[in-house]
């Protein structure tokens, strides 16, 4: 008996799950080896202490009344493998968790109780681990705005993120798509309705493909448009690493599309823009000396690109003047150097022809180093073969006219000279002729100087006065042409003589009296008082009165003419008199006012 205890004891520490046994009392009578290790506490201190000593003190009141309920049931033991989890305390206070099966048995009429407890402190950490990251892989799923679904070996849908579900949700209807758990994705492609059922067909080849085996990976573009707006997808199909199943993602590239779209219409208006305005366009990588022309930049000069590759920098060079290179490179350094904004240069190449052909060639950087270094550089050619060349015609019909008018010039010069110089001779003429009149002029009225020293009668003498003055007025006359002679050769000088104003206006009155009295018209003066004798040119004044009174007789056919004379301004050293001839006004024209005229002088300085 004995030896049979000592094995059943020996086999209970050999145990290795715990294995505890109370009585009725609740009080420990075994407590195996495992025990000892997992409680920290020997033996010989657990064997008759209370279960409650291995119990948190939070649980100790449920667990009795749940080993008494078990107690007054008629189960002996657990069925195998139903186990319930519990916390259990260390004899250090630590707790830590137990999963726990308890057996009844009943020995000599006393109940006894075992449990066999198993520490499971590490498998908790491993779920909570593997709870954790579930969670973690799951947040990384819901955080992507791709729609990803992840498909077993057999295409059946085992899980989706949010974005799916939303998708699902606001598009799905009362398709599977809007419960996806458990739906069979190749049923769901299968049932496609056009115009979506050729991609859904693909779509499904795809994936079979990866599933298989096949294709490490699949990815398909396709249209999902609505009455509202065009959407576009693209769906990519991974294997997954473990497990078999795939993982597909549905991520919206509408946006992408679209940008893509109006970057290729963008492009292709450039494109016509540039076609239209026929121009050759260059790009250069400055550093590398790389370029790309278009087919029109090799036109220009009578090639096709394909005829002048490879391409580089130094194709340019080959086909543009030398004289030009050189201007064209101190204008892409004054660019380079940030002098001018954009190099623009006017330069000839040869065509395949020999000629050459005169291009405008313009471009600016549009990329730059950290350091101001021209990285890229983008520009244009312009061909203006034909501008050049009407320049070139305008220019030589611009030196022939300066020609012709440098002629036209020498000849006018000639005949100014020409003129000048019969100017001159009439002038010389008319002051030979005058002189030659003054001397019998001089010598008549000399003469009538000498008849009136002779006794004559009244009759006599007013009319050897009045040939006198006619004599005089014709000597004047004579002066006058000496006078225009002199105004023609630039000599002819006001003089500043004493000058007695109302003495001129006087003898005015008196050789016009005649020719007034003649026409039935009555001659007057009127003369404010003048500040004594004043300096003036009173040959020059006599001629002017004489010409306007001459006029006024003339063109008046009755009524009386006046002559006045009145101060206009007055200053310390000047006088100015306003000198007036009035006739009536009947005799003005339409729109017309009397003649009149003005002079000034100076009185004498004292």
């Amino acid at each position: 008996m004995i030896d049979r205890e000592e094995r059943l004891a020996r086999i209970v520490d050999a145990a290795l799950d715990a294995i505890v046994t109370i009585d009725a009392s609740y009080r420990i009578i075994l407590f195996n080896a495992a025990a000892e290790k997992m409680f920290a506490c020997p033996v010989a201190e657990a064997i008759g202490s209370l279960l409650d000593r291995f119990i948190p003190n939070r649980f100790q009141t449920a667990h009795r009344m749940h080993v008494g309920k078990f107690a007054a049931s008629p189960l002996t033991s657990r069925p195998m493998g139903s186990t319930y989890q519990v916390l259990g305390v260390r004899d250090n206070g630590q707790e830590f968790p137990l999963e726990a099966s308890i057996s009844q048995v009943e020995v000599h009429g006393q109940k006894l109780f075992t449990a066999s407890l198993r520490d499971t402190t590490e498998r908790c950490r491993t779920e909570a681990a593997l709870r954790a990251s579930e969670a973690f892989n799951a947040a990384i799923l819901d955080s992507l705005s791709a729609h990803v679904a992840v498909l077993d070996s057999d295409g059946k849908i085992l899980a989706v993120n949010q974005a799916w579900s939303r998708f699902a949700a606001e598009n799905g209807g009362e398709t599977p798509l809007a419960d996806p758990i458990g739906a069979d994705y190749r049923a769901i492609c299968l049932a496609a309705a056009d115009p979506w059922a050729a991609e859904a067909l693909a779509a499904w080849a795809g994936i079979a493909a990866v599933l298989a085996g096949r294709s490490e990976h699949f990815e398909l573009e396709y249209p999902c448009h609505t009455v509202n707006q065009k959407r576009w997808f693209r769906m990519r199909v991974d294997p997954l690493r473990s497990g078999g199943g795939v993982v597909v993602a549905h991520e919206d590239i509408s946006s992408n599309r679209n940008l893509a779209d109006s970057l290729r219409t963008e492009r292709q208006r450039l494109a016509n823009i540039i076609a239209g305005t026929d121009v050759g366009t260059w790009e250069w990588n400055v550093e590398t000396g790389a370029v790309l022309f278009n087919e029109r930049w090799a036109g220009i000069i009578g090639y096709t690109l394909a005829e002048i590759s490879p391409l580089s920098i130094a194709t340019w060079s080959r086909f543009a003047h030398p004289d030009d290179l050189e201007k064209s490179n101190a204008l892409l350094h004054r660019h380079f150097a940030g002098e001018l904004p954009a190099y623009d240069c006017e330069c000839r190449m040869r065509h395949r022809d020999g000629h050459w052909v005169w291009v405008r060639d313009r471009g600016k950087v549009m990329d730059w180093s950290a350091d101001g270094r021209p990285l890229q550089m983008f520009g244009t050619h312009l061909e203006i073969t034909e501008s050049k060349e009407a320049e070139a015609r305008l220019r030589q019909m611009n030196e022939s006219l300066e020609a012709r008018v440098a002629e036209r010039t020498r000849q006018l010069a000639v005949a100014t000279q020409m003129a000048r110089s019969a100017s001159r001779a009439k002038s010389a003429f008319l002051a030979n002729m005058s002189h030659e009149l003054r001397t019998p002029m001089t010598a008549i009225l000399g003469l009538a100087d000498l008849m009136k020293l002779d006794s004559l009668s009244t009759r006599q003498a007013e009319r050897l006065d009045k040939l006198h003055s006619a004599a005089q007025h014709l000597l004047n006359i004579i002066n006058d042409v000496l006078d225009f002679s002199k105004i023609e050769a630039g000599k002819l000088v006001l003089e500043e003589i004493p000058c007695d104003v109302a003495g001129i206006v006087s003898s005015v009155v008196e050789m016009s009296t005649d020719r007034a009295r003649q026409k039935g018209l009555t001659l007057t003066s009127d003369c404010e008082s003048l500040p004594g004798r004043l300096l003036g040119d009173p040959t020059r004044l006599r001629q002017a009165l004489l010409n306007y009174v001459s006029n006024a007789i003339r063109f008046t056919p009755q009524g009386s003419i006046r002559i006045s004379v009145r101060h206009q301004e007055e200053s310390k050293d000047h006088l100015m008199l306003r000198f007036e001839v009035q006739i009536p006004a009947s005799a003005l024209p339409p729109a017309r006012s009397g003649g009149s005229s003005g002079t000034s002088s100076k009185p004498m300085i004292r």
